[in-house]
């Protein structure tokens, strides 16, 4: 995991987490789009930076291009943002946090909407999924890259691993959907537990279920899961088919 460049990978997965981090707890509106600009100026610069080093030391020529296409989506995203923080910048649209709880980006909201006096105007719409997006796209895309590399590191062609995994998805339905019921059990089971503890307290102080989210967390859970449980099975069919 940490041969060849597997510290590199890991120094940048833990790089983009402190990012997150430092990000969740910077922003404000008066702030919001300094920090989305540094946010995505970094980025662009190292994405730019791995498509210059050539084959980066991969051995299968599939690999290289799947890891190449991964490297030129975190670019793409990067000049995205920069693009749309400079939109904000010239006085096009404006942000605007709404606060309706105690901590971003839970308890608030972020609203783009058509700056005072613009000609084509619109109302405010709401972007604080596609700013999270922004904020984990390079975790998520470094992490693929890192495994994309340790794949290839043993010889295996993720082109055809993938075609393996889209093989069983009778089996990546049944782990999601198990999972995701898991989760609604785990989401009830964990209410009950409060209600039985807050009985002596007033009604509907404890709070309502969210089903969805941990119906949603255990499902891709599973979906891990199943990558991992496959992937294994597939490696160890190539392992049998070289032997013999």
């Amino acid at each position: 995991m940490f041969q060849g460049k597997g510290i590199f990978h890991f120094t940048n997965i833990l790089i983009d987490f402190l990012m997150i981090i430092s990000m969740n707890s910077a922003i404000r509106e008066d702030n919001l789009l300094g920090t989305l600009f540094l946010f995505g100026i970094s980025y662009l610069g190292g994405f730019i930076g791995r498509k210059n080093c050539g084959s980066c030391g991969i051995s299968c020529r599939s690999n290289h291009k799947l890891m190449e296409d991964l490297n030129d989506m975190g670019l793409a995203l990067s000049m995205l943002m920069l693009t749309c923080c400079m939109v904000v910048a010239l006085g096009v649209v404006e942000f605007h946090i709404v606060r309706n709880g105690n901590f971003f980006p839970l308890g608030s909201v972020i609203l783009l909407q058509s700056a005072e006096g613009a000609y084509l105007t619109f109302g405010a719409v709401n972007v604080t999924g596609i700013i999270m997006i922004y904020m984990a796209y390079p975790l998520v895309i470094h992490a693929l890259l890192w495994v994309a590399g340790i794949m290839d590191q043993n010889n295996i062609e993720i082109s055809r691993l993938i075609a393996f995994w889209i093989k069983k998805w009778c089996m990546a339905l049944a782990f999601i959907v198990t999972s995701a019921f898991i989760g609604g059990g785990f989401c009830e089971g964990k209410y009950q537990l409060k209600l039985s503890k807050s009985s002596d307290i007033a009604t509907g102080i404890e709070g309502e279920p969210q089903y969805w989210k941990y119906a949603v967390c255990f499902a891709i859970i599973g979906f891990g899961m199943f990558l991992y449980v496959y992937g294994k099975r597939f490696v160890r069919e190539s392992e049998n088919s070289r032997q013999m």
